[in-house]
């Protein structure tokens, strides 16, 4: 009875025992919750308005039906209607407001779920999360232990999370249990994704299909994600593919992990796919993951991109159709905020033909407290250069490594290199012989070879030389100039040490003097060229040239002792301050030796430009020029101006040529000229001339020359001649006779040949001509011919002004001139009277004791004697004695007294008169003393030949 009174006190108090029994059981749990207990029966319990974990569970209506009662109840069905979970993912994970303590802790991770039937109805989920707020419905009915399923259907919505934005986020979850296992299947699409960045998705989707144990300690599933039209970081993608596979619990998973791109496109590169998968493991409560990967890209292509050599010959090799493949394999991992980063392999294969392959063991290791590298790197095929680089324990501190460069095209030149690399006190040292030739800037430059060191500094950021560098140049050509091979020496220059850098090169190198040689054609070219080379953002180099040498081909100089400063710059070569000695190139030198000085030029573009003057040694300016050169065509110009060419005491012809010598002398005067020269392959032209308003002179051939004035026009500057018809004017001209006024028309025919076309002066009332005839001066015999026409006896009398006596008359007559060397003398020189003659007066005094009859009669019929035939006759030296012999008949007509003493006077007398005068020519013509006196002349005429006799 007491048994069955307690039962009914139970039964009568169930509702307040369950309630109590319930509140502590979430106080147990330290939740705390309010609802009301709508109905309490012994196989089921309804509450209503249950609300727990301040609000993170709420349920209109909650429905508990129990087995084993009154004496061990257990909830074997739960029915929810309307109820709404609220959740939250952090940093610190996911929490459902305190409710997650109600999750069996189950040790065995084996152990079933409650065998628990759970129907929901018209669920809702709300999880907060960095990105945002997702809100699901969710409905499920069957039993934990076996066969539960519940169906969340997402509501769309927007996330964000750092730059990124997705326009919405949607799908289907599903949760189902089978016996010992939770299965979570899941998938749903995605809206627009925008970053701030510029990356952006069209659309894409998810899924997630995972299982685990009932107390979730073993999880095994996998994740994807996919988008497509895919844009960011100036490249597009079609679509790209992401996903993930995890074994393990929480604290300790693993899996593989793939991502794929399709269609990718950027910077001018394209790939059909890319993609890298690999292993990962990772405990996540330490911060730790470790991972391996693999690298694969089919049909890629690189860009075309304007690379410095060799990089372009790897994008040449890369640009074919077909693209190329790469593969790669390595690990990483990250501990505790530090990771590492393990590269073993990496392989590239080109549809060109090209192959890259590098392995090591491992290749490359990189951690956040350095790198190593080890192994070895090969390339080639394709138009790759073949290399090889050979790595040993190479890290930031320590190692050495090899670089063998094979021969490798770099446009149109090609070059191979040989580097060793080790590790130096304050960086590494680079050390070997980079080998090169081909055509570089448009010149053709044979084998050539640089050997030394360099230094690199342990940031790799700097380099500079380590001592001096060696530089064997070989044979190095542009059109038809060609220079021989060369040995260079470069050095670091102390005050400005050389530094390469990502900013680019500064710093300078000394040169030390460089024996060039070479030539264009036949002209050979030598100097010796050294200075100073400055790089700052470009190239400059500036220097001394000495012992400059040209010689051959169509030069028509030589050039020695030459000497000069030097600048490069922008791919110009200049030249100023220079000095250079000259003589002639022809076998017998046609002009002495000559300084060219303040020489300039400059080379830039395949033309040189150059001037300067040309003195002779003792500093007098003959001419300047300015002269332009193609080295391509082997053509050129020079422009020539003498300015003022003052002769005098202080310059005579014969210093600039020896041709000059012995033939003029004593020149006094100014000259002036310009002239163009032009050559080809072919040879040399020079036009030009020469002008002077008054010469005066000395000749071997003529004698004095005076007054000298006109414009001489040269077809050939080198070869000293002119065209036909030079005309010069002539003060004064004295062979022995003065002449004056007079007008030469010449043509030049050499430096000392000259065609003479003719010669006029006016002569005592008439002409003096020079008959046509050539002068040359290195032929010692020379003869010329003067015709005197129409010359006035009297005038020719008074130019000598000799008293007491006058001839009239006009003569006709030549001079044949010879001259042999220095000397000159008249052969057969003849002056006769023209018809009807003329009149001869002597008025001086006779003194009557001084000669006997027959010179009385000859003076007294001289008083007046009316001539009707008279002519002069002229042999011998003009600078020693001369026979003139005079010859004239005529009539007196002053009275004389016969001889025989018979006292009568007559005229009409006939005479003839034979008079021989030896005398100097000079003196004879060119003094008044000779003439000043005659009577001893007739003494001696009438003496040879007797008294004069009547004409027969």
């Amino acid at each position: 009875m007491a048994a069955a009174a307690g039962l009914v006190v139970v039964w009568s108090q169930r509702a307040p025992i369950a309630e109590v029994a319930i509140r502590n059981w979430l106080d147990g749990q330290s939740i705390a919750g309010d609802y009301a207990v709508e109905r309490l029966e012994p196989e089921r319990a309804v509450l209503r308005d249950v609300r727990l974990a301040g609000g993170a569970f709420t349920a209109a209506r909650v429905e508990v039906r129990l087995a084993g009662w009154p004496f061990a109840p257990r909830p074997v069905a739960v029915t929810l209607d309307r109820p709404v979970l609220r959740a939250r993912i952090d940093d610190g994970g996911m929490t459902l407001g305190g409710l997650e303590r109600l999750i069996p802790r189950d040790t065995d991770p084996d152990a079933p779920l409650p065998d628990i039937a759970v129907r929901v109805r018209d669920g809702r989920l709300s999880v907060a999360t960095p990105a945002g707020e997702l809100r699901a419905t969710f409905v499920s009915d069957g039993r934990l232990a076996d066969g539960f399923r519940g169906v969340a259907t997402l509501t769309p919505a927007a996330l964000a999370a750092a730059s990124c934005r997705v326009a919405a986020v949607a799908g289907e979850l599903s949760v189902t249990t089978g016996v010992r296992r939770v299965r979570i299947e899941g998938r749903g699409p995605m809206g627009a994704l925008a970053c701030a960045d510029g990356v952006t998705a069209g659309r894409g989707g998810w899924a997630v299909d995972a299982a685990a144990d009932p107390g979730l300690r073993r999880l095994q599933g996998s994740a994807s994600l996919a988008l497509i039209a895919v844009r960011g970081g100036g490249g597009t993608a079609e679509r790209v593919l992401a996903g993930i596979g995890a074994v393990g619990s929480p604290r300790d998973i693993a899996g593989r992990w793939r991502v794929r791109a399709v269609g990718a496109r950027g910077a001018g590169a394209s790939a059909a796919t890319l993609a890298a998968e690999g292993r990962y493991a990772a405990r996540p409560a330490a911060g730790a993951i470790e991972t391996d990967w693999t690298l694969a890209g089919v049909g890629l292509t690189a860009p075309a991109l304007d690379l410095p050599p060799p990089a372009a010959a790897i994008g040449r090799a890369l640009r074919p159709a077909g693209g190329f493949v790469i593969a790669g394999a390595g690990a990483g991992a990250w501990r505790g905020g530090a990771g590492e980063i393990r590269v073993d392999r990496v392989g590239l294969r080109a549809a060109s033909g090209a192959r890259i392959a590098a392995d090591g063991a491992p290749l490359l290791q990189w951690s956040t407290t350095g790198w190593r590298v080890s192994g070895a790197i090969t390339a080639g095929g394709g138009g790759l250069p073949p290399l090889r680089l050979t790595a040993d324990g190479l890290s930031a501190a320590a190692g050495r490594a090899r670089l063998v460069l094979g021969p490798t095209r770099l446009g149109d030149a090609e070059v191979a290199a040989d580097l060793a690399v080790a590790r130096a006190a304050d960086g590494w040292r680079v050390a070997g012989e980079v080998r090169g030739g081909g055509r570089v800037s448009g010149w053709s430059v044979g084998r050539s070879t640089v050997a030394g060191a360099v230094l690199v500094d342990a940031g790799l950021r700097t380099l500079r030389p380590d001592g001096c560098m060696t530089v064997r140049i070989g044979a190095v050509a542009r059109d038809a100039l060609r220079l021989d091979p060369a040995t260079a020496r470069l050095c670091g220059d102390p005050r400005r040490p050389l530094a390469v850098s990502a900013a680019g090169a500064r710093g300078a190198l000394t040169v030390a003097p460089i024996r060039l040689t070479g030539g264009q054609g036949g002209l050979r070219l030598a100097a010796e060229i050294g200075g100073r080379v400055e790089i700052d953002g470009g190239l400059r180099a500036a220097g001394t040239v000495a012992g400059l040498a040209a010689d051959g081909g169509a030069l028509p100089v030589r050039v020695a002792a030459g000497a000069a400063r030097w600048r490069w710059r922008d791919g110009t070569f200049e030249l100023d301050g220079g000095r250079a000695r000259l003589t002639d190139a022809a076998a017998e030198p046609r002009f002495e030796p000559m300084i060219a000085d303040g020489l300039t030029m400059q080379m830039a573009a395949g033309r040189i430009a150059a001037s300067g003057a040309l003195r002779l040694p003792k500093g007098v300016r003959l001419v300047g020029f300015t002269a332009t050169h193609d080295l391509a065509a082997g053509t050129g110009t020079a422009q020539l101006a003498t300015g003022a060419i003052r002769f005098g005491e202080g310059l005579q012809p014969d210093e600039i040529s020896t041709a000059f010598r012995g033939v003029v002398a004593n020149v006094e005067g100014v000259i002036t000229g310009e002239g163009t020269v032009r050559w080809t392959p072919d040879g040399v032209t020079s036009r030009g001339h020469a002008e002077t308003a008054k010469l005066d002179l000395a000749t071997a051939a003529l004698g004095p020359v005076g007054g000298v004035s006109g414009r001489i026009e040269f077809d050939d500057l080198i070869a000293v001649t002119t065209p036909a018809g030079q005309t010069v004017r002539v003060a004064s001209i004295n062979p022995g006779v003065l002449v004056e006024n007079g007008v030469v028309t010449f043509r030049m025919l050499g430096p000392t040949r000259v065609a003479v076309a003719g010669a006029q002066w006016p002569f005592v009332g008439g002409r003096l001509s020079l008959r046509p005839t050539e002068i040359a001066a290195d032929e010692p015999l020379r003869r010329f011919t003067l015709d005197v026409e129409g010359a006035d006896a009297a005038q020719f009398l008074a130019r000598f002004d000799i008293p007491n006596l006058n001839v009239t008359g006009i003569f006709d007559g030549q001079m044949p001139l010879v001259f042999d060397g220095a000397s000159g003398r008249i052969e057969k020189g003849l002056l006769v009277a023209r018809p009807p003659g003329g009149v001869i007066q002597y008025a001086g005094e006779v003194g009557a004791d001084a000669m006997g009859a027959g010179g009385r009669l000859a003076f007294d019929a001289l008083k007046r004697l009316r001539y009707r035939s008279l002519g002069l006759e002229f042999d011998g030296a003009l600078d020693g004695e001369i026979v003139t012999a005079i010859r004239f008949t005529g009539t007196n007509e002053a009275p004389v007294a016969p001889a025989g003493g018979v006292p009568v006077r007559a005229s009409g007398l006939p005479f003839k008169f034979n008079v021989t005068v030896r005398a100097p020519f000079r003196q004879l013509l060119g003094a008044a003393a000779s003439f000043g006196d005659v009577r001893e002349t007739i003494r001696a005429g009438a003496a040879a030949e007797g008294a004069p006799q009547p004409d027969k």
